[in-house]
């Protein structure tokens, strides 16, 4: 769908849209990666997996998902790494490598590569 996409939360109160690839209002995305001052945020319904370093491909994402997902996105634990979410219904899976976060509420800045599995 698109790669290397660089979005800028400015604050909490924005989310990362990852269908669109674009920033919006906190709570108006249905597939998304929200925020803290110190964390990202995945929805309930959603998985998520902390890959080894930045090369986080979709057969990574794949595997870590099944074997290793995580809860904790912590900022300070994805220096040279990136992380994988899937979509509720399994087809969507985006890749997110944290490029800078401002200290305290300030902005973040990601690059986000989105991928949709066709078919049935």
């Amino acid at each position: 769908m698109y790669t290397g996409r660089e979005l800028v939360s400015p604050d909490h109160g924005y989310e990362f849209d990852l269908a669109s690839g674009t920033v919006t209002p906190e709570e108006t995305a249905t597939w998304y990666v929200s925020r803290t001052a110190g964390e990202f945020l995945v929805a309930d319904n959603n998985d998520a997996h902390l890959g080894q370093d930045t090369r986080l491909g979709t057969a990574d994402c794949l595997k870590g998902l099944e074997t290793r997902p995580t809860t904790r996105l912590g900022f300070a634990d994805l220096a040279g790494r990136a992380f994988c979410v899937r979509g509720q219904d399994g087809r969507d899976l985006a890749v997110v490598r944290l490029l800078s976060a401002a200290p305290g509420d300030g902005p973040v800045r990601v690059s986000v590569d989105y991928y949709r599995r066709s078919g049935n």
